[in-house]
């Protein structure tokens, strides 16, 4: 099942060229605090969020593959000189990745070297 994808460049930064998919979220909106006192908010995700918070929150590994042929789909039709793919650090540790799922996800031949070690937080 083909995904839609917004892709946007990303702007400044040390990369010479780069670009997301889509944005994560399009809107989120307070919608009241639950029996608990939380806050609750009524959010709007773009396909490729949707999918993103499903690999990361829900642990639905099956989002992998939906993302990877979004990747590729893009990547084909951008057709940049890839060398390496260089991936922002987690912000957490989980015990599946999101960024190392999708990566083991791709097509054979699509499986670039990774550079894990460059940015640290």
């Amino acid at each position: 099942m083909s995904i839609g994808i917004n892709p946007r460049r990303l702007q400044g930064g040390p990369w010479a060229d780069g670009y997301a998919l889509d944005v994560h979220m399009l809107s989120s909106s307070f919608i009241g605090n639950n029996q608990f006192g939380r806050p609750m908010f009524d959010n709007k995700r773009s396909a490729v969020g949707e999918l993103l918070y499903q690999l990361k929150y829900r642990h639905n590994q099956g989002t992998a593959d939906q993302l990877a042929e979004a990747a590729v789909r893009f990547i084909r039709t951008w057709r940049p000189p890839i060398e390496m793919i260089v991936p922002v650090p987690p912000s957490i540790q989980r015990a599946v990745q999101p960024v190392m799922a999708v990566a083991t996800a791709l097509p054979p031949g699509w499986q670039f070297l990774f550079a894990q070690t460059v940015w640290r937080k």
